[in-house]
């Protein structure tokens, strides 16, 4: 299963002219188009033409295969057939082995070459939303070329968080009694959605090998030589996700630690109080923190970016909040303790608490007076509103006109879909990754709904959603994606085509 061939068609005579060949495959499949070359002799007086299609193919499952029958037709309409040829592909034993030494000693054993790919968990049980450190390693006993990834694995039950392993040296390992080389091929924080045993698939990659000349004699042989294709493939591994037990609810999986700033209010505009949580976990999908008691004040929330930290041990975030308070009265504000609960990789729940603070607050001439709040946020007809126009521009005339525009060009942008939205979107010329993340999840808050609730939702909008994120994700991390511009556009198209009719 692991090793290619070639199919060589070769065409004389009249049949030479032929421009194409399609070539008949049952369990086969083709590594491109054919290579072709042409080969023109004239000897006294006769000439003599011909002409070689060569196929490289690979089995897709073990077992009986196929190539042919082939039906040529020359300008003269003359055809010919030619026969079927019988292969049998063996299925690969190493398929769902995980050990380098057993690998490489079925290799040699079976006069394949010494070069394999292996995944490598850092742990095959975790809780659900827990890091998984997942890490690809290429073995190999001999000197490649053109190394590509043709095939990703699939990682539909997890979110995933790319770590860059490029820049890391390769290690030189004994395995059994060969010295091979070992590098990083890709690594993944993952982080499952849901409980179970979620499977992690495989990554296959290609890569061209020298074969040296054996010729007895020859010396020339260390020199020369024909470039083949060789195809490795990771085995899949499976990771247990346990439920997390009876209890409060949990905000966010890891080891956290939380900071929050003094309150500040500057010329009688809203309170401040920056909420900082950071640590080894995904907090991209956490609901921001909560006071604990009620107070005379109603709260806007802003989510500031989020910043990833990767190493080769794992992956850190640090996500802040911004609360912007709007205090019912001057005077004196108390702010109550605000906290999150989280769950220790270890077993416990651990609740994060910031103490509660006070500060003397004044009301600006133009505020009108809040309604007493519990400090949480405020509704979505008033938190969508820029504070630009909620605060400077209330009881004006200004105001009132700048808030009409914005109410008639609102819909426009959120019913924009389609081809339209995505080139909306992705602006002229192309965003960063890190502002179109920052626009799409605008655009998903503009449509009624929670980026952080549709990043772990189930079903087609979620799906899209984690998609396009991830893939996002990807480029701003500088990991090489085919056609990324391509690429961008077709995700894109399929997760505003979702999001418009969800909200239809």
């Amino acid at each position: 299963m692991d090793e290619t061939f070639h199919a060589v068609v070769r065409l004389e005579g009249s049949f030479a002219r032929v421009d194409s060949v399609s070539l008949p495959l049952r369990n086969l499949t083709s590594d491109g188009p054919p290579s072709t070359s042409s080969e023109f002799q004239f000897i006294n007086g006769s000439s003599f033409r011909t002409k070689t299609f060569t196929f490289v193919l690979h089995g897709t499952a073990p077992g009986p295969a196929l190539v042919g029958p082939l039906v040529i037709h020359d300008e003269d309409g003359r055809s010919e057939t030619l026969p079927p040829v019988a292969v049998q592909i063996l299925p690969d034993i190493l398929a769902g082995s995980s050990d380098p030494e057993r690998i490489l000693s079925e290799l040699l054993a079976t006069g394949r070459d010494p070069v394999f790919v292996v995944a490598v968990p850092d742990r095959k049980s975790a809780w659900v939303g827990e890091q998984v450190l997942v890490t690809w390693y290429l073995y190999t006993a001999l000197s490649l070329n053109d190394l590509r990834v043709v095939e990703l694995p699939k990682l539909d039950d997890f979110w995933s968080e790319e770590i860059d392993a490029h820049n890391e040296e390769s290690r030189q390992v004994i395995i059994g009694r060969t010295v091979m080389q070992r590098a990083a091929l890709r690594r993944v924080a993952l982080f499952p959605l849901h409980a179970g045993s979620l499977t992690v698939g495989t990554l296959k990659t290609v890569a061209a090998v020298m074969k040296r000349s054996r010729e007895p004699f020859d010396p020339f042989g260390l020199f020369e030589g024909n470039m083949v294709e060789v195809r490795q493939h990771s085995a899949s591994i499976t990771i247990d996700a346990r439920a997390m037990p009876p209890g409060t609810a949990v905000d966010a999986v890891g080891d956290f630690s939380m900071t929050c700033s003094k309150p500040v209010q500057r010329a009688g505009g809203p309170v401040v109080l920056d909420v900082t949580v950071s640590g080894n976990g995904n907090l991209r999908s956490a609901p921001p923190p909560r006071f604990e008691a009620m107070f005379p004040a109603s709260a806007e929330i802003e989510n500031r970016p989020i910043t990833v930290s990767s190493t080769p041990a794992g992956l850190t975030m640090r996500r802040t909040w911004r609360f912007l308070l709007d205090p019912a009265a001057s005077g004196h504000l108390s702010i109550p303790p605000i906290s999150m609960t989280t769950w220790r990789p270890l077993g416990s729940r651990e609740t994060l608490r910031c103490s509660g603070s006070a500060l003397e607050v004044t009301l600006s001439q133009n505020a009108g007076a809040a309604p007493a709040g519990n400090g949480r946020t405020a509704p979505s007809s008033v938190k969508s509103l820029p504070r630009r126009l909620l605060i400077p521009a209330a009881g004006t005339a200004a105001g009132l006109m700048l808030l009409a525009v914005w109410l008639l060009l609102r819909p426009k942008r959120a019913a924009a879909g389609g081809r339209d939205a995505v080139e909306s979107w992705l602006g002229s010329p192309r965003r960063a990754p890190r502002d179109l993340m920052a626009a799409l999840e605008q655009r998903v808050r503009d449509s009624g709904q929670d980026p952080r609730e549709l990043i772990s939702a189930p079903g087609e909008p979620g799906d899209a959603f984690r998609s396009l994120v991830s893939l996002l994700t990807m480029l701003e991390h500088d990991r090489q994606v085919d056609d990324a511009d391509r690429e961008l556009r077709r995700r894109g198209r399929e997760f505003f085509a979702v999001l418009t009719a969800s909200k239809r």
